[in-house]
């Protein structure tokens, strides 16, 4: 046994001992399905055939019912003649055999032979001259005519020193039932209770620790089948997380088939019934899947909770109906969720809820099923289960033959690969776009298709959509109005060169009543206007008041974070991103994820946290691959380099700065990070020249576009810093003072780092006092990174001034701002900053070329810019192999021995790069 029942034992033999001294009681032992209780009987049997006390040993006869012999006249009879021992403690039987072995016709044995068997087995019994000890298994299925002669030989005895044990099947009613029936007997009819086992018993018997003992239980119910499979597996010293673990092994699995088994057939069916249905499901549809009446499930039901499987009829862990449908033949799996969504369909169940079972069952023929299947699918993507979606649209694309629904289908599929698997969804585009130029696509499905076009560069693509769509504006819905808005502002901001083709006045306004995509593209567009800052930071706060995310809302909330971190809300965009960020992580959408992660890494880098910066970039870059950004790569990969680049590990930077792009990346004002990244990394090599042109592309894209970049995009003042980089403080202080007077001069933010530039360009007094000017205000907005390079400058000055005690104090706390941003090599970053003013430099003067050839020239001008080899090769029409012989030639003569060096001596020149 695997708990002795000790205690249930030793009352067995207390009653035993009653028996010997003439109570004559009568007991029932109860308890759930496989709880212990044959294996108590056998224990008590064994025992009570022992010799012991005064007087002779008693009488043992043992049976068992079985509810497939239950119709099988005198069984159990036979059962207790052949069970009561090999000592001749009978007497002759022969007479009751021979009454045994007469031909009997079929139904129940006639009235004569049940009175004559009952007399003989009476007098074999009372012959015996010993205590009568009974034990009944399952006495619940005891055929008739073996209860028959029992009970009469029992009443008939009227000797106390008998004890009649029965167990209950566990599969019957109630023991109740059966103890009424044992009554007729004796008065007295005593329960012995095999009940599910509680944690403190749990604890103590296996020597687990409480928290493990309670997760065992909670799992199992206390059965004990269950739980010594369980202790079997979970090995030493386990932790309450190894339970979950110990359910899917192969002992486990055999308890639960041997519980299952002794279950019955009925109750086995009913459990993988509800195995197949989702948790909660109506009693009735249970019922239904499971071919029996409401009254007759809810008895399994019962049943099946009493042995610890159930808890308020639904599985107590989920690894038993994943068990239980992994031992079920994949043919009946595969019927049980036919039939499933049959049965949930014709109740009125929600399409999702109906088409998950079809994609179970491998579909079905069923005429509404292909509607269904597309609406499940237009659900499960909208409502944030884009992996759903695509499970639901392959089954339809298998089942059906028309060819617009298959278009609308894979329209549908694009847009929910989009959120699940980005690559697939770029695979998959191009035969979408091809079926809606030739209208298969309604306006809808069409229009659905211009985001994921806008993702990955394809602007001319969405535009013909959009025309197309246009076209026929006096047919469109109401939706369908909303969707053409959304999508012309979506191209209007994302790729501003578009406007001039769309006509300003076409998405000056919409339908009213506009949805949440309409929104999120508005408030892209107000961020980026320049006259309307304090309209897109009300709308963002407005945006992220909202519920929980989903396919309409994603795009809201990542507009109203870039809303907030242009604005400098950084503590609110920070607090909005990570719930948003963990909801969607939570929920494993890829592209949600990778989305928000690119933004919280922003959000680190603005707010001076550079390694929490460099975590979530790195974050988004892994669960979304490279190939599957699109465009918007800049953002992850641009917030990666600068942080990296800001922390000092400018090596790392080497592996990054030449990746690949998408050509569209330059019609988009996404490129600002890119643009940004590469000029700060060139900027902190010593590729000066480099630096200002991508900073100057910035300026001339920005007017070109008519958008308004943020602080932290400041070109002007990334241009002062490669100025002053350049020996050049002139034409750095012109750039910071066009810049301020751009700003108007009220925005704290971008003012603190202008004067620290300002101060840098300075001399004498005015350095120092125009130091300690930005270090206040830096204080002031909390920008510490800014401040800890400001504090170097300022020091820089008060050692200068002569003031060296004031200058050190002022250098650590320098430093120490500057490690509690992540930043790495100190000195060298800080030291970066500062600039020794002297003669003004000539713009354009280059350091010698080093007997560099013409080709070679050009081709160390774009390795220096971070071109790739096969970029080198494609801008100047030669091979690849050509390239990399150039830079062979070239590392030599310039005594460089990397293409990260080359920047350091080697600045870009003009060839031809812009």
């Amino acid at each position: 046994m695997f708990v002795a029942h000790e205690d249930q034992l030793e009352r067995l033999t207390n009653l035993l001992e009653q028996a010997r001294q003439g109570a004559g009681p009568v007991a029932v032992v109860a308890g759930p399905v496989g709880s212990g209780k044959s294996t108590l009987l056998r224990a008590f049997a064994e025992r009570a055939a022992e010799p012991g006390g005064e007087g002779p040993a008693p009488l043992v006869m043992t049976g068992s019912g079985d509810p497939h012999e239950r119709s099988v006249p005198f069984g159990v009879l036979r059962q207790l003649l052949h069970g009561s021992g090999t000592d001749g403690g009978l007497g002759d039987d022969q007479e009751l055999l021979r009454l045994l072995r007469e031909p009997m016709p079929a139904g129940a044995p006639p009235e004569r032979l049940l009175h004559e068997a009952a007399l003989a087995f009476t007098a074999l019994v009372t012959g015996s001259g010993r205590p009568l000890v009974v034990v009944l298994d399952d006495a619940r299925f005891v055929d008739g005519p073996s209860w028959h002669c029992l009970t009469a030989a029992l009443r008939r005895v009227r000797r106390p020193r008998t004890l009649l044990l029965a167990a209950d099947s566990g599969q019957g009613a109630h023991p109740d039932a059966l103890r009424r029936s044992l009554r007729s007997l004796e008065s007295q009819c005593h329960t012995v209770d095999l009940s599910l086992l509680p944690v403190e018993t749990v604890a103590e018997r296996l020597g687990l620790a409480r928290a493990v003992a309670a997760e065992a239980v909670a799992a199992t119910g206390g059965h004990p089948l269950l739980l010594e499979a369980l202790s079997t597996e979970l090995g030493a010293a386990p932790e309450p997380d190894d339970v979950s673990r110990a359910m899917t092994g192969d002992g486990f699995r055999r308890a639960l088939t041997a519980l299952l088994r002794r279950c019955g057939e009925t109750t086995a069916g009913v459990l993988r019934a509800l195995a197949t249905l989702e948790p909660g499901a109506r009693p009735a549809v249970l019922a239904e899947l499971a071919g029996l009446d409401e009254l007759t499930c809810a008895w399994h039901l019962r049943l099946a909770e009493s042995a610890g499987l159930l808890r308020n009829a639904d599985f107590r862990h989920p690894a038993v109906p994943r068990l239980l449908l992994g031992e079920t033949a994949p043919e009946e799996r595969r019927r049980l969720h036919a039939r499933a969504a049959q049965v949930l369909h014709a109740d009125g169940a929600p399409p999702r809820a109906v088409a998950r079972h079809l994609v179970e069952a491998g579909g079905t023929d069923d005429p509404w099923a292909l509607p269904l299947l597309h609406e499940a699918a237009e659900r499960a993507t909208a409502e944030g289960a884009p992996q759903e979606a695509v499970d639901y649209v392959r089954l339809l694309g298998r089942s059906s033959s028309d060819e617009r629904q298959l278009a609308a289908a894979s329209a549908l599929r694009v847009r929910a690969e989009w959120q699940a698997d980005p690559v697939q969804a770029l695979r998959h585009l191009p035969e979408v776009v091809h079926a809606s130029r030739e209208g298969r696509l309604s306006a809808r499905d069409t229009l659905s298709l211009v985001s994921p076009m806008l993702w990955f560069g394809h602007f001319e693509d969405a535009f013909d959509a959009i025309q197309r769509v246009a076209a026929q504006q006096d047919r469109l819905t109401h939706t369908e109005r909303s969707l053409l808005y959304a999508s012309r502002l979506w191209l209007s901001a994302l790729y501003p060169a578009a406007m001039r083709e769309l006509g300003r006045q076409e998405v000056a306004s919409g339908p009213a009543g506009a949805d949440s995509q309409v929104e999120a593209a508005l408030l892209l567009a107000l961020v980026l206007c320049p006259e309307s800052p304090a309209g897109a930071e009300m709308a963002a706060e407005r945006a992220l008041r909202r519920g929980t995310l989903d396919e309409r809302t994603v795009m809201l909330c990542v507009s109203a974070l870039v809303a907030l971190i242009h604005q400098g809300r950084l503590d609110l965009a920070r607090t909005s991103c990570d719930r948003l960020a963990a909801e969607a992580a939570r929920r494993g959408i890829p592209m949600w994820h990778g989305l928000l992660a690119a933004l919280r890494a922003e959000i680190a880098l603005y707010g001076g946290e550079l390694d929490d910066a460099v975590r979530f970039a790195r974050t988004a870059l892994e669960v979304v691959p490279a190939e599957a950004w699109g465009v918007r790569i800049a953002v992850p990969l641009g917030i990666l380099v600068q942080a990296l680049v800001a922390r000092g590990d400018y090596e790392e930077v080497d592996a990054l700065i030449g990746a690949e792009v998408p050509d569209a990346l330059f019609q988009s004002p996404i490129a600002f990070y890119h643009l940004q990244a590469r000029g700060r990394y060139l900027l902190a090599v010593g590729g000066h020249r480099a630096a200002l042109k991508e900073f100057q592309l910035m300026g001339e894209l920005a007017a070109q576009w008519g958008v308004a970049l943020p602080g932290h995009m400041a070109w002007r003042l990334d241009m002062a810093r490669a100025h002053l980089a350049a020996g050049q403080p002139m034409r750095a202080r012109e750039l910071v003072y066009a810049e301020l007077g751009r700003a108007g001069g009220d925005d704290d933010r971008g003012r603190g780092p202008a004067l620290r530039l300002l101060a840098a360009a300075a001399d004498g007094e005015s350095r120092l006092e125009l130091y300690q000017q930005a270090c206040e205000v830096l204080r002031a907005t909390g920008t510490r990174l800014e401040l800890a390079h400001a504090l170097a400058g300022l020091a820089d000055a008060q050692r200068a001034a002569g003031d060296a005690a004031a200058a050190a104090v002022t250098l650590a706390e320098s430093h120490r701002l500057a490690r509690a941003c992540g930043v790495r090599d100190v000195e060298r970053v800080l030291s970066a900053g500062l600039t020794a003013l002297g003669p003004e430099a000539e713009e354009g003067t280059e350091p010698a070329a080093a007997g560099l050839s013409e080709a070679e020239h050009r081709v160390a001008a774009l390795a220096a810019a971070g071109f790739s080899n096969r970029r080198i090769a494609s801008r100047l029409f030669i091979t690849v192999s050509t390239v990399e012989q150039h830079l062979t030639r070239i590392y030599r003569k310039l005594g460089v021995t990397r293409r990260g060096e080359l920047t350091t001596v080697y600045p870009l020149v003009d060839a031809g790069i812009g």
